[in-house]
C-alpha cells in the first residue's frame, strides 16, 4: 500500500496498483505544495501498525488521525462512513438518506468512489441494494476479500480496537507538507 501523511494526519492510503493512485497522489501534492520529503512520521508509523493488526484480524477500526482532501460533500460522506459500525455493511441509499439527501444516491456513489483513504474510511462496506458487492476503486475482488476478512474477524471474537475513530473532524482546507510516501 502507499500512504501519504503530514502533521495533520493521513492524507492518502491506496493499494500500490490502484488505478486511482496516481491521480489522487497528484491531487494531494497540488494541495500541499512543496517542500516534499520522504521520511517517516508518527501517522505513517501508526497506520503501518494498525494495518498489520487489521489484516491479522485484530482490529476493525483505525485511530490514526486522518486529513483527506475533498469537497464538503465528499467529506460529509466519508465522515458518515466512519460513524458506521465496523461489523456491518450498508446500502448507498441508506447512506444518502442518513445524510439528509435521499435522492443523492449517485452523488454518494461518486463520493464513495473518490475516497482517498481505502480501508481506514470503510467505503468497501457500502454495497448496492440490488445485490453483489458493487464497484471498488481497487477492484471488486479486493472489496470481496476485505468484507470476508472483516466477517472472519467478527467470527473470531471482538477486534482489538472497537472504539469509534478519534481523528476529529475532516476539513477541506488543510495545508502542510508531505512527510513520507511509503509502501505499507
Amino acid at each position: 500500500m502507499v500512504a501519504l501523511a503530514d502533521s495533520a494526519g493521513l492524507r492518502l492510503l491506496q493499494f500500490a496498483d490502484s488505478p486511482k493512485l496516481r491521480s489522487q497522489k497528484e491531487h494531494c501534492l497540488r494541495r500541499l505544495g512543496p517542500p516534499i520529503a520522504t521520511r517517516s512520521n508518527e501517522h505513517l508509523e501508526k497506520i503501518e501498525r494498525e494495518l498489520a493488526e487489521y489484516f491479522a484480524r485484530e482490529r476493525s477500526r483505525f485511530s490514526v488521525p486522518i486529513a483527506p482532501f475533498g469537497t464538503p460533500w465528499q467529506l460529509a460522506v466519508w465522515s458518515r462512513l466512519l460513524q458506521h459500525r465496523a461489523d456491518s455493511t450498508l446500502f448507498y441509499e441508506e447512506l444518502a438518506r442518513e445524510l439528509g439527501s435521499p435522492k443523492a444516491v449517485r452523488a454518494v456513489g461518486s463520493a464513495v468512489g473518490a475516497n482517498p483513504l481505502l480501508i481506514v474510511c470503510p467505503c468497501h462496506r457500502v454495497i448496492p441494494k440490488k445485490g453483489g458487492v458493487g464497484g471498488y476503486a481497487a477492484a471488486p475482488w479486493r472489496k470481496e476479500r476485505l468484507l470476508s476478512l472483516e466477517a472472519s474477524t467478527r467470527e473470531n471474537g471482538p477486534a482489538a480496537e472497537e472504539r469509534p475513530p478519534t481523528h476529529g473532524t475532516m476539513t477541506s482546507n488543510s495545508a502542510g507538507e508531505i512527510e513520507k510516501e511509503q509502501g505499507v
